[in-house]
């Protein structure tokens, strides 16, 4: 009996602390996923930053890893360079052009969308390169990860999964 009596009081004793503790983590998770929403927004609008993408992923549903640093794009205020690896459908197909996905040009049609609510910023534009037009939508989640969409005029879709970061100056 002085068991079940000391099982029970510790119980009382634990429940309430259980909750608690469960109460603190669920506010430490939202307070540090509001500090990494501040900090993407903060890297998006300097309009200085570079994408590093470690998957790609096609059209057709195949997730290709990729070797580290052989994709990435670089937005420098109103100018982007690119370069991205390309597996997918090409509809038309130009002779000597390196295959992948590659501009270094002007940015047009430039915008930013925040949702506060779901703490994701979405970045579109256009880019004009020697011979394709493309429409680049940049989507920024769970702080500083997120990825690159790309859409041709001439090829299927296809975007990147990755990281984010400031230009090393």
């Amino acid at each position: 009996m002085k068991t079940l009596l000391l099982a029970v009081v510790s119980l009382l004793f634990w429940v309430p602390t259980s909750s608690q503790n469960r109460e603190d983590a669920k506010n430490a998770r939202n307070e540090r996923i509001q500090d990494a929403y501040e900090a993407a927004k903060d890297l998006v609008e300097t309009r200085q930053f570079t994408f590093r993408s470690n998957w790609m992923n096609t059209q057709g549903g195949k997730r290709i890893q990729l070797d580290a640093g052989s994709g990435y794009l670089t937005l420098n205020e109103d100018q982007a360079n690119a370069y991205f690896p390309y597996f997918g459908t090409v509809r038309v197909a130009t002779m000597y052009e390196g295959g992948g996905i590659e501009f270094d040009t002007q940015i047009e049609d430039f915008e930013i969308k925040y949702n506060d609510e779901r703490k994701i910023i979405n970045i579109t534009f256009m880019v004009a390169a020697k011979k394709e037009r493309y429409e680049v939508l940049i989507q920024l989640y769970k702080g500083l990860k997120g990825s690159v969409t790309v859409f041709s005029n001439k090829r299927d879709q296809i975007s990147y999964d990755g990281y984010f970061k400031a230009i090393e100056h």
